[in-house]
């Protein structure tokens, strides 16, 4: 009995040795081998960058140029609309010592940092279906993105891609103008009447808040048409997951902590498993509903179907797409509009001369063809 028992233990115990071998096996090849094969490959087309450390890569370097550059410093400069380079000081200094073109490392992933106006547009017509989205966007970013448009290469992103892409041409965005006014006019509406209460009729407004509740509710009607006001219930749970996911956990330097059971990871879990759940149960909903409801949620069904992935496999298609326009179309209108706000009270001149266009069209109902003349 105690002879077994002894078997069974060393047996476990040269198991776990193993599988200790392999693991380090697999962390020596990811973040050596690997990192130097690709390393010298670009290193021989004159292409080169700070020497990484063989686990954290270059984050500790990065956390260096950090911490000496101080907030004031980019108060100090120039207010400009492309501030990354003050927002990312070790892109600065790497740009400046290495050129247009360099390489860096974040652990054992090895990042082409291009700022190279003729190389962008080359790779930018390169038709290659594997060259595009970096796989870190799956892997470190997949509870926000998944494996949707935004995430995906190859044939799968061609799918999507000849999915949706129609339902987003000029023509189809010009049915939507009357949406965009409506939301737009009920977001005006609230600012004058926040305004209207005051006796200076002057106002301090978190525009942040309203300009990204006003996206979301366009997108959402976009998306899932009358169910919007439950796929208005996405949005503060989809900015508490952008705000979680915010601090990079992979400029933390610590490999695989994406899988650990941490504070912040089950945030993210948690967050990803509700907007998941209210994806679904707004398709679900959709299922068997008249057409007159058109919306991008029953294109992504369609798209999902035609794909033949399997029951299970085409509802993590529809999530993840879902995910990945209410991304695009919230986030991205609400910086631009954000953006256009600041840069206007910035120049009261700006204001004057949009004013004045505007001044045409006060009596008259906004169209597509409207907005594409005040663009001019």
């Amino acid at each position: 009995m105690e002879e077994a028992c002894s078997i069974k233990c060393m047996g476990m115990v040269w198991v776990f040795i193993g599988c200790l071998l392999l693991m380090s096996m697999y962390i020596y090849y990811t973040f050596r081998v690997k990192a130097k094969i690709i390393r010298s490959k670009f290193r021989k087309q004159g292409i080169n960058g700070p020497l990484p450390s063989v686990i954290l890569g270059n984050v500790p370097e990065m956390r260096q140029i950090l911490s000496r550059t101080s907030v004031n410093d980019h108060v100090k400069e120039k207010l400009l609309i492309d501030h990354s380079l003050s927002l990312f000081p070790y892109l600065k200094q790497w740009s400046k010592q290495f050129g247009a073109t360099f390489m860096f490392a974040l652990g054992g992933m090895q990042i082409l940092y291009v700022c190279d106006v003729k190389l962008v547009k080359e790779f930018s017509i390169f038709k290659w279906l594997d060259l595009g989205k970096p796989a870190y966007l799956q892997k470190d970013r997949g509870p926000l993105l998944g494996k949707g448009l935004i995430s995906t290469n190859g044939a799968l992103w061609a799918h999507q891609r000849k999915t949706v892409s129609p339902h987003l041409y000029m023509s189809k965005i010009k049915d939507m103008v009357n949406l965009m006014v409506e939301s737009a006019n009920t977001l005006v509406k609230t600012w004058e009447s926040k305004i209207n209460q005051t006796d200076g009729g002057v106002v301090d407004l978190s525009v942040h808040d309203y300009v990204r509740s006003f996206s979301s509710t366009v997108i959402s009607k976009i998306l899932f048409g009358s169910n919007y006001e439950q796929g208005n219930t996405i949005f503060p749970k989809h900015g508490a997951l952008l705000k979680t996911m915010a601090s990079p956990t992979i400029l933390n330097g610590i490999p695989f902590s994406k899988f650990l059971p941490t504070k912040k990871n089950m945030e993210v879990w948690r967050l990803e498993k509700e907007i998941n759940s209210i994806i679904i149960d707004i398709k679900n909903r959709h299922i068997g509903r008249p057409h007159q409801d058109e919306n991008m949620l029953k294109v992504i069904m369609e798209g999902a179907k035609n794909a033949k992935l399997g029951p299970t496999a085409e509802d993590q298609y529809i999530v993840d797409n879902c995910k990945n326009l209410f991304l695009a179309g919230s986030e991205v209108p609400a910086v631009a509009a954000m953006w256009g706000l600041m840069l206007l009270a910035l120049h009261p001149e700006w204001q004057a001369r949009l004013a004045l266009r505007f001044s045409k069209f006060v009596a008259a109902v906004i169209t597509s063809s409207m907005l594409i003349c005040l663009a001019r």
